[in-house]
């Protein structure tokens, strides 16, 4: 209502024969304008409209993707990281993206390896490295979570959180800790 209102405005400043010839192409260009305004009424609506502009770029892909993650559509995220690492195998944030949506349709063994491509683009992400790690021992594979955060403090020696996690599943699990005074009894 008040974009018509501005071009009705704009329509009658104009001098009586000009009206005739205006009207048409301001009200022409008023709808296009309401109408692009609604391309980008959702953020899923503008990754998509930015995917059909730069179909070459993984960015908008990735960024449908956490659009879905954020809202708990992970059958729907999954395709879009898919589609960004298809245009960008190196983005270790897609890949770990894919592993949390994959861990939560319960394709476990699947984001384990989306992990382990997350880790070996970015060893920094400690936090793939417990996912990774939780996942193991949902599969019953103690020994191999241990492994993941034995890795996980390796390249991260200063991420505080792995090591209660790792002294949790050694002794959770009768492993031999290894660790001396860092596990506390």
């Amino acid at each position: 209502p008040f974009l018509i209102i501005g071009v009705l405005q704009v329509v009658a400043r104009f001098e009586f024969r000009w009206r005739f010839l205006m009207t048409p192409i301001l009200a022409s260009l008023a709808a296009l304008s309401f109408r692009h305004a609604g391309t980008f009424a959702t953020e899923e609506a503008l990754w998509r409209q930015a995917g059909r502009v730069n179909p070459g770029s993984a960015i908008p892909h990735y960024n449908l993707g956490t659009v879905f993650d954020k809202q708990k559509r992970y059958d729907l995220a999954l395709p879009e990281y898919d589609l960004a690492l298809a245009k960008d195998a190196g983005h270790a944030r897609a890949w770990f993206n894919r592993g949390t949506a994959l861990a939560h349709l319960s394709r476990s063994p699947e984001a384990i390896e989306s992990f382990r491509k997350s880790m070996a683009l970015d060893p920094r992400n400690s936090i793939a490295f417990y996912y990774m790690s939780r996942l193991h021992e949902e599969l019953g594979q103690p020994a191999a979570a241990a492994e993941d955060l034995r890795a996980g403090i390796s390249a991260n020696p200063s991420d505080a959180g792995l090591l209660p996690q790792l002294c949790r599943v050694l002794k959770t699990n009768g492993l031999p800790l290894g660790f001396g005074e860092l596990c506390p009894n």
